[in-house]
C-alpha cells in the first residue's frame, strides 16, 4: 500500500485529483474508484435536502461547507493506544464482541475464543480490500451505497471521500450471541474522519451497540464546549454512513449513541435493507455534536418484513439536529414504526421529517409515524413534519405530531406535594421518553441509552458535569446481557 504525507491531505477543497490519490493508497480496485468519481461529481450536482418541501427548514446557507476537506491523520501514537486499553480494560473479552476505531484508524477488534471459528467476520474496510474472495462478495453492499449517492448530497460526499469504516458480517445460523459493539473515538481537534460502516447479517439473530464518542488522547475531553458560531468554517466534521443487510429471517436489535462533543458537525445517512420475515428495531440516542444532521432509510425488501425506528433527542446551549427518517414498503404485508421524542432547552433547535411509502407493491402494509417535541423553556424550538405517500388502498397507516412546552400546572402539582421543581422537570421529562425506551427490545442495549440519558438529564437539569466516553466507561461496562 502506497502511503500518503500529510502535504498530499492539506488541500482547500477535495476534488478528483485527490480522490484518485485516496483510492491509489488504499489500493482500490478500479471499479471502486470509477464509483468515488461518479460520487464526486453527483455531491456536485445534487441540492442539501433532494425533498424540496423540507429544505427551509433546514438551511445550509448558515454554515460554510465549501472548505469541507480531509486532514491527514497521524499514525495512532504511542501513548494514545496504552490510554485506549487503559479505558478499555474492564470489558470482558470472553464475552464481548467489539471493535475500536480511533478517527479512521483500526486500534482493535475482539471476538471471544469460543466464537471464533463461526465464521464472524469483525474487522475495517482496509484489511476488506486485501481479501479478494470476501471483496467480491462485499461489492454488492458497496453498490447498495453506491445507488444512494444519485439522491442524497452527503452521501455522495462520504462515498467518495471515505478513508476507512467497520465491517461486521454474521453468517447463517447463529443466535444467543453476546451482543457486538462498534465504538468510534473522534479526535478532538479539526480533522475531518468520514467513514463506513457495514453490517451484514445472513438468518441469525444480534444485538449491536454503534457508539460515537470524543475522545482525546493529548488534552482533556471537552465534551461541554459552547455551540459552534454558525457562520465559522466547519472544521471538526464527522461523516459517517452505515448500511445494514439483514436477510431473511433475521432479527437485529441496534442501538446508535451519538456523544461527540459540541464543537463537531456530523452527518450521519444509513441505509437499512430487510428481507422477507426478518425484523430490526433500532434505537437512537443523539445527545452529542454542536449539528447532527440523520438521514435514516428504511426498506422493507421482503414479505413480511418488519421495522422499528426510535430516536430520543436532549439538546441545549444552541445544538441543533435534524433527523429524517423514512419507511419504504416495498413488499406485501411489512410492518413499519417510527417513534420520535425531542427535548430541548437554552436555544437548542430540532427538525424531525418522519415519511412513509407505500406504492402499490405495498399493500397490506401497517405503518405508523409520531414525532413529539417538548420544549423546557421559550428559546428552544422545533418542527415536527410527518407525512404519508400511499399509492395503494389496502393499508394500515397513521401519524401523530406535537410541539409543546413543559406543562407548568404538571410542575406545580409535584411541587406542591413536596417534590423540587427540578426533580419535578425530570420526572416529566422521563414520563415524555418512556414510550421510546419501553419499545426497546434487547435490555443491555436500552440499559446503556438509559446511562447516558440520566447522566444527560442530570447536566441539563442539575447541571452536573456532561457524560464523557472515559467516565461512563465503567458504567457501561457494569451491564450484562
Amino acid at each position: 500500500m502506497q502511503t500518503l504525507t500529510q502535504e498530499d491531505f492539506f488541500i482547500n477543497l477535495m476534488d478528483e485529483e485527490y480522490i484518485r490519490k485516496l483510492s491509489k493508497a488504499l489500493n482500490e480496485p478500479n471499479w471502486i474508484l470509477e464509483r468515488r468519481i461518479q460520487a464526486y461529481q453527483n455531491f456536485l450536482q445534487l441540492p442539501y435536502d433532494e425533498r424540496i418541501i423540507y429544505a427551509k427548514y433546514t438551511d445550509f446557507s448558515k454554515y460554510n461547507l465549501k472548505h469541507l476537506q480531509y486532514t491527514f491523520h497521524e499514525p495512532l501514537s504511542k501513548e494514545a493506544l496504552p490510554k485506549i486499553e487503559e479505558l478499555t480494560a474492564s470489558i470482558d473479552k470472553e464475552k464481548e464482541i467489539f471493535a475500536i476505531m480511533y478517527e479512521d484508524q483500526l486500534v482493535m477488534t475482539n471476538i471471544p475464543s469460543t466464537l471464533r471459528d463461526n465464521g464472524i467476520v469483525l474487522t475495517d474496510y482496509k484489511n476488506i480490500l486485501h481479501q479478494q474472495t470476501f471483496l467480491e462478495q462485499f461489492k454488492d453492499r458497496i453498490d447498495e451505497i453506491f445507488s444512494q449517492t444519485e439522491k442524497s448530497k452527503f452521501t455522495a460526499y462520504n462515498f467518495a471521500f471515505f478513508t476507512n469504516g467497520l465491517f461486521l458480517y454474521v453468517p447463517e445460523g447463529l443466535y444467543s450471541l453476546p451482543p457486538f459493539r462498534l465504538i468510534h473515538l473522534k479526535e478532538n481537534n479539526t480533522n475531518s474522519t468520514i467513514i463506513q460502516d457495514f453490517i451484514v447479517v445472513k438468518n441469525s439473530s444480534i444485538n449491536c451497540l454503534q457508539e460515537f464518542y470524543t475522545f482525546s488522547v493529548n488534552a482533556a475531553e471537552n465534551a461541554q464546549s459552547v455551540g459552534t458560531d454558525s457562520k465559522s468554517p466547519v472544521k471538526n466534521l464527522m461523516s459517517i454512513v452505515t448500511g445494514l443487510t439483514l436477510s431473511n429471517n433475521g432479527e437485529a436489535n441496534v442501538g446508535t449513541l451519538q456523544n461527540l462533543s459540541d464543537d463537531v458537525f456530523l452527518l450521519e445517512n444509513r441505509f437499512s435493507y430487510v428481507y422477507e420475515d426478518s425484523r430490526l428495531s433500532w434505537a437512537l440516542v443523539d445527545i452529542g455534536a454542536s449539528f447532527a444532521r440523520h438521514v435514516l432509510d428504511y426498506y422493507m425488501k421482503g414479505r413480511g418484513s418488519e421495522i422499528t425506528d426510535l430516536s430520543v433527542v436532549l439538546g441545549h446551549k444552541e445544538q441543533k439536529y435534524d433527523i429524517a427518517s423514512t419507511l419504504y414498503h416495498e413488499a406485501l404485508h411489512t410492518s413499519g414504526l417510527i417513534d420520535n421524542k425531542i427535548i430541548l432547552a437554552q436555544h437548542s433547535h430540532a427538525v424531525f421529517k418522519g415519511l412513509a411509502r407505500i406504492p402499490s407493491a405495498g399493500a397490506y402494509a401497517s405503518s405508523n409515524l409520531s414525532g413529539y417535541a417538548l420544549l423546557l423553556d421559550k428559546t428552544a424550538h422545533a418542527d415536527v413534519i410527518p407525512a404519508l405517500d400511499i399509492d395503494t388502498n389496502e393499508v394500515r397507516a397513521g401519524h401523530a405530531a406535537a410541539v409543546a412546552p413543559i406543562d407548568e400546572e404538571q410542575i406545580f402539582y409535584l411541587k406542591a406535594r413536596g417534590i423540587h421543581e427540578n426533580d419535578a422537570k425530570r420526572l416529566i421529562i422521563e414520563g415524555f421518553m418512556e414510550s421510546v425506551i419501553r419499545q426497546i427490545p434487547y435490555l443491555p442495549v436500552k440499559n446503556l441509552l438509559m446511562i447516558y440519558l440520566d447522566q444527560k438529564l442530570d447536566h441539563l437539569v442539575y447541571k452536573s458535569a456532561p457524560p464523557t466516553f472515559s467516565t461512563l466507561l465503567p458504567l457501561v461496562n457494569q451491564i450484562k446481557a
